[in-house]
């Protein structure tokens, strides 16, 4: 009896020890890779699934050295796996690592150096090696569908991986891309705790089209702009390089806005930020299961719809009324809120110029910390959304600390 005892014990310790199937490929910095390495890691992925229906990308970000990388991956891939229900034996985790660590990142007086030696790194490693390898994975595998997981200083390795074309307005080194001609197509982009510049769509270049839209869906995690967590990693970073797409209302142009919410194309994300910044944090059992559910519902037309991704189809399709909207400006599904804030620029404002210039983003960032200042802008907005009360909305302004009897 003992000894079945025994062996009950170290076989239970065995099985808790287990891990999810995982690929790595070590992409360095940034050049290209190796015909041999790209090789390897297509077998790899083979020898998890010969056929894999799909793949999910994990990108870390700044500052990670190459074993505690492998444990982060791995760390998520046993939370994702047995999450992904019918797709378990059609999956496959791909961990892309690339050469984050910075070893002057802890003294003050070489932080800000280090910090930007490897934005320049990251936006090298996404034109190049990642943007090759996930090139020969589509090629390989014609049938899957690949979705990225990227988190901080990964999302540059990731957005230059899918956007070849993107210009930078800043003074830092700049690449060649590989293959720049080549579609490169993605199920899902998820920027979680984005390091990229809140602003990189305005100045970037890019041009949305239905006949190549890159991704199905650009998933997004952002800080709320009333009250709750906020990722305090991101707010230093404001200090060296301006407001992070993590913590801040993406800045796009008309084009890019108008495409991205006509097709349902962009999601945001304010649930459970974490205010450490961390990988496997942003990467939560909890967030993985809504992404996954997301993208499977893309890809299955027999899939149920996700009740956050079916609020945007109920905001697209209300007819085009005032009253209409204004329900929605106070859900609790922030992407509610702002497709129903997009279809009502368009009523009001006859398009998204507000949206671009930054009007509302600029009136909204005053609910955090100044809310009573959001009553002086209403006054002479140009935007009728603002002027009329209708945004913010009188429970974001009660939420924020500035209800109307406040009023100066």
């Amino acid at each position: 009896m003992k000894a079945l005892w025994l062996w009950l014990l170290l076989t239970a310790g065995v099985f808790a020890q287990e891990h999810q199937p995982l690929v790595t490929a070590w992409l360095g910095d940034g050049n290209l890779l190796p015909d041999a390495t790209v090789t390897a890691a297509l077998a790899d992925i083979q020898k998890v699934q010969a056929q894999p229906e799909h793949i999910v990308v994990l990108v870390h970000g700044y500052n990670v050295v190459r074993e505690d990388g492998a444990a982060q991956f791995q760390e998520v891939a046993d939370r994702l796996v047995p999450l992904s229900g019918p797709l378990k034996h059609n999956l496959v985790v791909l961990g892309l690592q690339w050469d984050s660590a910075a070893p002057g990142a802890q003294s003050p007086w070489s932080a800000e150096e280090a910090y930007l030696e490897k934005v320049t790194r990251a936006r090298a490693v996404g034109h190049l090696a990642a943007r090759q390898l996930l090139l020969a994975v589509q090629k390989q595998f014609p049938r899957a569908y690949i979705t990225v997981l990227a988190h901080s200083l990964g999302c540059e390795v990731s957005v230059g991986a899918l956007f070849p074309e993107i210009t930078y307005a800043d003074e830092l080194p700049k690449s060649e891309s590989f293959e720049p001609a080549q579609e490169l197509f993605l199920n899902m982009l998820c920027l979680t705790g984005s390091d990229l510049d809140y602003d990189c769509w305005y100045k970037g270049g890019i041009i949305f089209r239905a006949q190549n839209p890159r991704a199905r869906l650009l998933w997004m995690t952002v800080s709320p702009y009333v009250r709750g967590g906020r990722d305090r990693t991101l707010q230093i970073r404001q200090m060296t390089r301006g407001m992070a797409g993590g913590s801040a209302f993406p800045r796009m142009t008309e084009q890019q806005y108008d495409f991205l919410f006509k097709y349902r194309a962009i999601f945001f994300d304010q649930k459970d930020i974490p205010e450490g910044h961390e990988f496997v944090n942003y990467l939560s059992a909890d967030r993985l299961t809504r992404m996954l559910s997301a993208a499977v519902y893309l890809t299955d037309p027999n899939a149920e719809r996700p009740q956050e991704i079916d609020d945007i189809y109920k905001v697209l399709a209300l007819a085009n009324k005032v009253e209409e909207f204004l329900p929605w400006l106070d859900h609790p599904n922030v992407s509610g809120q702002l497709y129903a804030l997009w279809r009502l620029e368009a009523l009001l404002c006859g398009g998204s110029q507000h949206l671009a210039d930054q009007t509302l983003d600029n009136v909204t960032r005053l609910l955090r910390n100044t809310p009573r200042k959001v009553w002086g802008e209403r006054e002479s907005s140009p935007c009728q959304s603002v002027r009329r009360a209708y945004w913010p909305s009188e429970a974001l302004m009660n939420k924020a600390g500035a209800p109307a009897w406040s009023r100066d």
